[in-house]
């Protein structure tokens, strides 16, 4: 005579499918944050397409990268607009004219 399996999938296996469930909510949250798409959030990705880590100097530029990066106050204002780009040596290059006439910086005309 056979008994079946007591309690349901989390009691036989509970590490395995608490990971699972983690995993989950994980993805959830990953997948919410980036429909929201937050301000920090944009401008957190645009930093990551222009940085990257190295052992040595810690943060370091990634080479022939562009990102646009901006982040806007509540009211919609922005506190940061700015485009970073990187030559093929990874060195920061030289904003266009157009992308220096829009930096908070600056005045802007209205």
């Amino acid at each position: 005579m056979t008994h079946p399996r007591p309690g349901g999938r989390f009691e036989r296996h509970p590490r395995l499918t608490g990971a699972g469930l983690v995993v989950l909510a994980l993805l959830v949250l990953e997948l919410g944050l980036r429909s929201a798409a937050p301000g920090s959030l944009r401008f957190a990705q645009g930093m990551r397409r222009v940085h990257r880590y190295s052992r040595v100097a810690r943060v370091d530029l990634r080479p022939s990268q562009s990102a646009a990066l901006r982040i806007d106050r509540e009211d919609g204002q922005p506190l940061f607009d700015f485009r970073l780009s990187t030559g093929a040596e990874g060195f920061r290059i030289e904003e266009t004219a157009a992308s220096v006439a829009r930096s908070p910086l600056r005045p802007r005309d209205r």
